[in-house]
């Protein structure tokens, strides 16, 4: 049984279904803080129950386990820690093994200061009145990446953060956090900037290698317009839209980080969407679409060719995707005749069927 309630009425949920459980069961739960949690699990009495205290550090909306942080803290474990480690290990998940007070510690800062500082930046945009939508006409890679990372948390149950910050560790953490940007501001005020230039280098040198930080955060703010720098206007793309799973097709007319503007079809009809909200659909999926939803039709063509026995079918096929074809194919080959018959996908009201035939006609081709 996996337990997944408010961090605040854990304990006592766990406390109460571990007494109905059936013997050699397992017992696990999903909270962000250990201490309480643990106390109970090791107190469970008059069953042969296993208890185990798991950390998953992604949220729900994450599709698989693959590439995920599980903590795993194991109380009564009988045999269960192997088999739920190599699971999630098979589900591509990294285990971590840890105990309560490391736990606890490490959540302190990855968690409980990482969401402080986070709403507190977003409260003082609140308190100064800060136009955010403004602001993004003004947008840096670093800021973008940042108001993402706080809207994130913004938007997230409040309570659960709130909870969150009850770690039994985290007064420390903030009140170090106070301090510290207390400290760094007074310096800033009294222009000593010496003093703020050495706290960022030895800060630096805390860090072990802010070369590899750098070059990492280089590579996440370059991923975010990632999907954006493999096209180019006038290319025909479709997005799916990542709330409404709608998908747009049309022709690109501008890129750029606020918004991407596609032209749907020959007419003056626009739609405007956000690089954060799309998904750029594949070749194959942008395909399989387009035969799914623009009346997609098939053409037989026949083309004889002298070199017959140089000419390679597959080749023929992908010069003719190249050209515009969804989908192309060899059904048909006649020795004698020197000849091969494909088969082509096309959207109706194309000229895709014309372009088609001139090409083969340019490499040799004679069609029949």
């Amino acid at each position: 049984m996996i337990v997944s309630v408010p961090i605040d009425i854990a304990p006592k949920v766990i406390g109460e279904v571990s007494g109905r459980m059936r013997e050699n069961a397992l017992l696990m739960d999903t909270t962000s803080i250990k201490k309480g949690v643990v106390e109970v699990m090791r107190n469970v009495k008059g069953k042969s129950i296993a208890t185990i205290a798991a950390h998953p550090l992604f949220a729900p909306t994450f599709p698989e386990l693959k590439g995920q942080m599980v903590i795993l803290i194991p109380v009564e474990e009988r045999g269960w820690l192997s088999r739920v480690k190599n699971f999630l290990e098979s589900k591509g998940a990294h285990v971590e093994i840890s105990d309560t007070e490391e736990h606890d510690r490490m959540m302190s800062v990855i968690q409980a200061l990482t969401h402080f500082s986070n709403i507190s930046l977003g409260a003082t945009l609140k308190e100064l009145d800060f136009d955010l939508r403004r602001s993004k006409r003004f947008t840096s890679p670093v800021y973008e990446v940042m108001l993402d990372m706080v809207g994130r948390i913004l938007a997230q149950n409040p309570h659960l953060y709130a909870s969150i910050q009850k770690n039994p560790y985290a007064k420390v953490v903030r009140e170090k956090f106070i301090e510290t940007c207390k400290r760094l501001n007074d310096a800033i005020e009294r222009e000593e900037t010496d003093y703020f230039v050495n706290e960022m280098r030895e800060a630096a040198k805390h860090f072990g290698d802010p070369e590899r930080s750098l070059k990492i955060s280089e590579k996440l703010l370059r991923g975010k317009n990632y999907e954006l720098e493999k096209i180019d206007v006038g290319d025909e793309v479709a997005f799916e839209h990542l709330y409404s799973k709608k998908i747009h097709h049309g022709t690109v007319e501008k890129i750029s980080p606020l918004e991407v503007i596609l032209r749907k079809d020959e007419s003056k009809r626009r739609i405007k969407l956000k690089p954060e909200n799309i998904r750029l659909l594949t070749t194959s999926e942008l395909k399989r679409w387009k035969m799914e939803n623009l009346g997609c039709y098939e053409r037989d063509i026949s083309v004889h060719f002298e070199n017959f026995d140089e000419i390679v079918p597959d080749i023929i096929c992908e010069i003719m995707m190249g050209c515009g074809a969804i989908k192309a194919e060899l059904i048909d080959t006649y020795k004698e005749r020197k000849s091969f018959t494909f088969r082509i996908h096309i959207i109706e009201d194309s000229e895709i069927e014309a372009r088609i035939k001139k090409i083969l006609m340019g490499v040799g081709g004679k069609i029949r």
